[in-house]
């Protein structure tokens, strides 16, 4: 089973819509902004790893849950509003995102560290043992 992204959007029609419109990808037309960080996902032999790019942010900011198979990050923390770009390409702010969770990872033992602006969540594979089973001859 792989780990997927819990309600994803494609990123070329979000991005298509979002230049067609000459929206900042970041601007939510005057409501609350909400940013969207980048997430890589990797599978490895004993775990999956997660790692999430939150430049700007601190481990205080980050909040991490599971609930219902659901692994949830997110944050809240507010861009300075009295800046005036020329330009803005990055930035920071609330966001929240989800991955649903396989079956084989140990949800007891989920670790998470924050590095340079990296989030890193490990996400260990539980361990299976091959079910063996007799087949009587008749």
């Amino acid at each position: 089973m792989r780990l997927i992204r819990y309600g994803y959007t494609n990123p070329m029609e979000e991005m298509l819509r979002n230049f067609i419109n000459h929206e900042n990808l970041n601007e939510d037309n005057g409501e609350k902004n909400c940013y969207v960080p980048k997430s890589n996902i990797a599978e490895k032999d004993n775990q999956y790893e997660i790692e999430i790019a939150a430049p700007g942010l601190s481990k205080q900011d980050i909040k991490i849950g599971i609930e219902d198979d659901v692994l949830t990050v997110s944050s809240e923390k507010e861009e300075d509003s009295e800046v005036q770009y020329t330009l803005k390409e990055f930035g920071y702010g609330n966001f929240e995102r989800a991955f649903s969770l396989p079956e084989d990872v140990d949800q007891e033992n989920i670790s998470a560290s924050f590095e340079d602006g990296i989030l890193t969540i490990s996400l260990p594979k539980k361990e299976v043992e091959a079910a063996k089973k007799e087949i009587a001859i008749s």
